[in-house]
């Protein structure tokens, strides 16, 4: 490797920006790198400043993400809840009608609670699919902000 402006001295670094090969009096550091010219530092340091606006706004996606993630279990976790009441009161329901003899009653209201328990088992199917489409998306934008 050989200085691109010294052709005859070795070269210690490349330019950040144009990626040509420096030597040692040719290369002018910066905070991240080292640089040919001030129109490459010009064009580093906003690459850069680009590059820590993309990695604050991922951060920020990923807060976000988590945030409606826990929304998403919080309301998993209550339709879970009311399957869990619906079939206590249709064991309930049952029981009356047993204790009645009203059995019309009884298969009216356990029909109504059916079809409540099913609501209820579609909407946790369908938030397991956006929990899983979330989490994959949480894993992506961690592997690629690494």
């Amino acid at each position: 490797m050989r200085c691109f402006n010294h052709p005859e001295v070795d070269a210690v670094c490349s330019c950040k920006s144009c990626l040509i090969f420096l030597c040692p009096e040719c290369a002018i550091k910066i905070d991240h790198g080292y640089v040919c010219s001030e129109e490459c530092r010009v064009n580093a340091e906003a690459i850069e400043q680009h590059n820590q606006f993309v990695l604050q706004e991922r951060e920020e996606l990923l807060r976000a993400n988590e945030v409606v993630l826990r929304a998403v279990v919080a309301r998993k976790k209550t339709y879970s809840h009311f399957i869990g009441f619906y079939i206590l009161m249709a064991l309930c329901t049952l029981a009356s009608g047993f204790d009645r003899s009203a059995y019309s009653y009884s298969v009216t209201f356990i029909a109504i609670f059916t079809i409540l328990i099913c609501y209820c088992a579609v909407r946790i199917r369908s938030l397991n699919v956006h929990m899983d489409e979330l989490l994959s998306d949480i894993s992506k934008n961690k592997s690629v902000g690494k």
